[in-house]
């Protein structure tokens, strides 16, 4: 749900029982959305796993690093498709060619801002 919330950070640490609150289920299971979105949203999660593991595993080794990316790269990839990053459930609803061309686009922004800063971190340490 994050694609629709445009919330990709906090998707990382999301926890099913937050769901026990009515309002965080209530945002999320919004009654106005569309039934439609969630399929959408399993076959861009989908897709975008895929197209990591199988053309950069050598940089996403564990389930754990897969986790804190693939939601910034397909919030990304969604963005560029659609032209925007303020795009809204109708546009998300229409959307009909996700494709790897997008995936790679957004992985080359992430992978470049999260090189920075394991770089920073490492030029930290050692002062």
């Amino acid at each position: 749900m994050h694609l629709i919330l445009k919330a990709p950070r906090k998707a990382i640490n999301f926890k099913q029982k937050s769901l026990r609150n009515n309002s965080v289920y209530d945002t999320i299971f919004n009654r106005n959305s569309p039934l439609v979105i969630w399929p959408k949203i399993a076959k861009i999660m989908r897709a975008t796993d895929e197209y990591i593991m199988s053309h950069h595993s050598q940089y996403v080794n564990q389930e754990k690093a897969l986790k804190r990316i693939r939601y910034y790269i397909s919030f990304i990839a969604v963005s560029r498709l659609l032209g925007s990053y303020n795009f809204s459930i109708g546009d998300f609803v229409k959307i009909d060619k996700y494709t790897d061309e997008y995936i790679e686009d957004a992985w080359s922004i992430v992978y470049t801002m999260a090189y920075q800063d394991m770089q920073v971190k490492k030029i930290d340490n050692k002062i």
